[in-house]
């Protein structure tokens, strides 16, 4: 198993934050300073486009500057895969992951998709503690919120855990100025202000910085950069809400939107209404406090619970999960 260089554009240098987001990120460089002191394992949590996956690649990259090259940084979805591969020979698998003195891995929260490759770390994560091995974990939402092994959330939660804000307007701003100015690219502050103000993470802001880059680049349609931010602006503004997505779902199912979010008990409406509660999850990245509130409001257990479900019939029936992957379409 071989780690990935780590993109050199991820620094601290270059991590846009304001007070709101201090402490998160100097407990990011004491991983590197002081571990002991910084806790392990490290988790950075947080919403979509908030900086997580920045702040990872940042402490690795700091490791490469103090000299610790020996450190291992993947997507769990990329573990997964390798893990897959080496299935016949799980105590290899293990010993790889084992060799490395600082394993990192980005978008945690997809492990509760992953049973094997689940277990498979909550027996590593283990070992690895105990070795002294520095564990630092990016992942989307809360710790506390995952549907995983008892033993092992507590091993997690007695970490250090922080937590990424989304950025602040005037964040968001600084980041698109200094981008443009990087790139030398050229648009007026109103056409700026207007993407700061509609984007409220990186991950939107960078979405549409990337259309503005290519159309320059490649289509050469520098005077057209205007329409292009106008564009984009309308099409996120049409993309999907809790609203369209219990809309969507109602119709398809020949259901009321209200049916959705009542005490109704009847299978036809549980299920549709756990489809779109999965789907609001999976759509909006919404916390399962958010998702409950919206839907009657139950609490976080009970969404828990139904998301859980969704995901386990999809594994097990092929029909449901078209059908569900169906309604993702729609609802876009």
């Amino acid at each position: 198993m071989k780690h990935y260089l780590f993109d050199k554009n991820f620094t601290f240098d270059n991590f846009y934050y304001n007070t709101k987001n201090a402490f998160p990120v100097i407990s990011a460089r004491e991983i590197v300073d002081n571990p002991k002191a910084a806790g392990n394992p490290f988790i950075i949590s947080g919403g979509t486009g908030s900086g997580k996956s920045h702040l990872l690649r940042a402490v690795a990259n700091q490791y490469l500057e103090r000299q610790q090259d020996n450190v291992l940084l993947l997507g769990t979805a990329e573990l997964e895969r390798i893990f897959r591969k080496q299935r016949k020979d799980q105590e290899n698998f293990t010993n790889k992951i084992k060799s490395f003195a600082v394993v990192m891995l980005d978008d945690f929260q997809l492990i509760t998709e992953y049973p094997g490759l689940r277990s498979e770390l909550a027996l590593c994560f283990k070992q690895l503690r105990l070795a002294g091995t520095q564990i630092v974990l990016a992942c989307t939402g809360k710790i506390i919120d995952l549907d995983l092994p008892t033993e092992m959330k507590s091993r997690l939660l007695e970490g250090a855990l922080v937590e990424l804000k989304n950025p602040d307007l005037d964040v968001r701003l600084t980041f698109l100025q200094r981008q443009f100015e990087k790139n030398h690219l050229e648009l007026p502050e109103n056409d700026l202000f207007e993407i700061a103000t509609t984007c409220t993470d990186f991950k939107k802001i960078c979405g549409i910085f990337y259309s503005l880059l290519f159309n320059q680049e490649f289509a050469g349609q520098e005077k057209d950069l205007h329409r292009v931010v106008t564009s984009k602006i309308r099409e996120m503004n049409q993309g999907p809400d809790i609203r369209s997505i219990i809309q969507t779902v109602s119709r398809y199912f020949e259901l009321s939107p209200h049916d959705l979010i009542s005490g109704r008990r009847e299978k036809s409406v549980s299920q549709s209404r756990q489809m779109a509660m999965t789907l609001c999850r999976d759509l909006l990245g919404l916390t399962y406090a958010q998702i409950g509130s919206e839907f009657g409001g139950r609490n976080h257990s009970s969404v828990l619970y139904s998301i859980k479900k969704i995901r386990k019939l999809q594994v097990e029936n092929q029909d449901l999960n078209h059908l569900f992957n169906v309604l993702k379409k729609n609802c876009l």
